[in-house]
């Protein structure tokens, strides 16, 4: 009885947004305070995330999210789900010459923003890929869900070989937005993993094909050998009143 086969890293896109898009530190400070929905305290709370963090004065953020509307809406998550997956895969068939149609597992994983039809539906509908691709949508599982993306793929790739999977990993940012001024609505997803604070997310997406036959890598030696472990924290949760945010941000602030 043979082993398992060899799954291989072929190549790797990320999204990156206009220049128009990027926004420093100091201009999103000041972006927050004309949008007249934070208060100083707010403000400067978001301020010491902003220091804290780590993100450069390059980063890009959603037009949306400073808009006098309301940007969390599906129409808006739609429009950045678009921008920044199609920006990725663009690239990625692009560099790779793979065609849509050769693609045979297809995943998905995006923590928050889970509409119908799935983000994965966008995509084959979009690149018109073929009618028997193994699909499949991951979400509410945080940052862990990159790995348990990969390692996803890798299985479907040992079922199924002679195929190629793409993975696309992302999060919208304008939908997540959180435009109050209780300070663990503004700090929690930071606090629960992500790349940065609520108060000044990047716009990305990053997208991975894999394939199980090394005559089609470009970099057959890296072999896809991660495995992801079970069991979730449950680490970020919603509220339409956000009760669960009206605690004292006290033990917060100390550490900023």
């Amino acid at each position: 009885m043979s082993g398992p086969r060899s799954i291989y890293l072929i190549d790797f896109a990320c999204f990156r947004p206009h220049d128009d898009l990027k926004v420093t530190k100091e201009q999103f400070i000041e972006m927050a305070r004309a949008s007249g929905k934070f208060d100083e305290a707010s403000l400067q709370f978001q301020k010491r995330i902003v220091k804290s963090s780590g993100v450069g004065d390059e980063t890009y953020l959603p037009k949306a999210v400073m808009s006098d509307e309301n940007s969390a809406t599906m129409k808006e998550g739609r429009l950045e789900a678009s921008t920044v997956m199609f920006g990725a895969l663009d690239e990625l068939f692009e560099k790779t010459r793979i065609r849509p149609k050769d693609v045979g597992v297809l995943v998905v994983n995006c923590s928050i923003f889970n509409p119908t039809p799935s983000l994965s539906a966008m995509i084959i509908n979009h690149y018109k890929m073929r009618g028997n691709v193994l699909s499949y949508n991951l979400g509410g599982m945080g940052c862990s869900a990159g790995l348990i993306a990969v390692d996803l793929s890798r299985d479907m790739l040992q079922a199924n070989p002679n195929n190629y999977a793409v993975v696309v990993n992302t999060e919208m940012v304008g939908y997540n937005w959180y435009p109050g001024r209780t300070g663990l609505c503004l700090f929690r997803i930071a606090f629960s993993g992500w790349d940065a604070p609520q108060s000044f997310c990047r716009t990305a997406a990053v997208t991975i094909p894999v394939s199980s036959t090394v005559s089609n890598t470009l970099y057959g030696h890296i072999k896809v050998l991660m495995t992801a472990a079970s069991g979730f924290f449950p680490s970020v949760f919603f509220h339409h009143s956000c009760l669960d945010c009206l605690t004292s941000c006290d033990q917060f602030n100390a550490t900023l």
